[in-house]
């Protein structure tokens, strides 16, 4: 892959919507704090640091290296892009903009809709596990504009998946702490499907990595299946560790209130 003019436009569009959103948060910051009702710390650092994970994935030399040289990067790109960015955004999300859409009749019932749990977990598999179909993965990483609008896909079908964990508007359907567990332990099944297709398969899957130049003297089927652990171990303990802090959370609720 050598950079082109969509190249240019994608990433033009990665930072211009990173700066827009930042501007966007920081007015209302200020607003709020004119009104003498100041965000709670937490949520600004949560969303400047969701921004900045993107920015990381997207405009740092881990962009480079998965695009031009190792799946492997590309999948902890990936990682960057639908474990740690969408739930940071979320928590920090001021609620007035949230309260804004679900307000409005026709964005409002969207939202409502799109935000349950169900919708979420299909959404975000079928995606994410269809993106990884040889065809459709050589197609997307053959146009470096479709590789951007691709990731944006990724972004927003997992805002979808953490929404009813986080629940950042409490007026919209979220889940209850058991439920959170199971909704984590559910995560597990279709994720390592995809990590063991990856880690598994016998011959290189992706003809854009199969004639790359690979540091460290990596062969294509070996930085793949790296990659495939990569998410296979890395999405497995993600999602187990947040089943179990929710469980003891939940856990010592229960026991505070015995």
């Amino acid at each position: 892959m050598v950079w082109t003019d969509a190249d240019f436009w994608g990433h033009l569009g990665v930072r211009l919507g990173v700066l827009l959103a930042a501007l966007a948060f920081l007015r209302h910051w200020r607003q709020q704090r004119a009104r003498g009702d100041d965000l709670p710390t937490g949520r600004v650092v949560a969303f400047s640091v969701g921004l900045g994970v993107i920015l990381l994935a997207e405009e740092s030399p881990l962009h480079t290296w998965s695009e031009q040289y190792l799946f492997s990067a590309h999948m902890a790109q990936h990682l960057l892009l639908i474990l740690v960015a969408p739930p940071l955004l979320l928590y920090g999300l001021p609620t007035a903009w949230l309260r804004w859409l679900a307000d409005r009749p026709v964005l409002g019932t969207v939202l409502r809709g799109a935000t349950r749990p169900a919708v979420g977990f299909l959404a975000f598999h079928l995606i994410f596990g269809g993106s990884h179909l040889p065809p459709v993965y050589d197609l997307v990483f053959a146009h470096p504009l479709l590789h951007i609008l691709s990731h944006l896909v990724f972004v927003g079908a997992a805002l979808l998946l953490w929404w009813p964990v986080v629940n950042p508007l409490a007026d919209l359907p979220g889940l209850s702490p058991p439920a959170q567990v199971l909704y984590f332990f559910l995560q597990l099944a279709p994720t390592s499907l995809v990590g063991a297709f990856l880690t598994y398969a016998p011959a290189p899957l992706y003809s854009g990595y199969a004639t790359a130049s690979r540091p460290w003297g990596l062969s294509a089927l070996v930085d793949q299946q790296i990659g495939g652990l990569l998410m296979w171990v890395g999405m497995g303990f993600y999602f187990f560790g947040a089943m179990t802090v929710v469980f003891f959370r939940w856990f010592g609720r229960e026991e505070a209130l015995a």
